[in-house]
């Protein structure tokens, strides 16, 4: 991770999670939690939000509803804001029968 001798800190990747999300490329976001977990952080639920966040705003809801599956599997508990992220996703899409069961 170190190509310089330097290790990004929490603080650049979540800022990188924010640059992505915002720029509307969320497959990039989505590759970052791996890169916390390699470098030794944990991923708390404001960047996982932000992927999802990304990811719903592009219209990739398989992703996203991956994504919060792997959420829980990787120690960070989706809450409220996960799931109303998701929801209003697919309610925007008008997928109003997934929004009422997937999640």
């Amino acid at each position: 991770m170190t190509c310089v001798g330097v290790s990004p800190s929490f603080l650049s990747l979540n800022s990188l999670v924010e640059c992505f999300v915002h720029f509307n490329v969320p497959e990039l976001a989505l590759a970052v939690p791996g890169i916390i977990l390699k470098c030794g952080f944990s991923i708390n639920v404001y960047v996982a939000n932000l992927v999802l966040k990304g990811l719903c705003y592009k219209g990739k809801f398989v992703k996203a509803v991956e994504f919060l599956d792997e959420m829980g599997r990787n120690f960070v508990l989706p809450d409220v804001v996960s799931f109303n992220t998701l929801i209003k996703g697919l309610c925007t899409v008008r997928n109003l029968n997934e929004a009422r069961y997937e999640v």
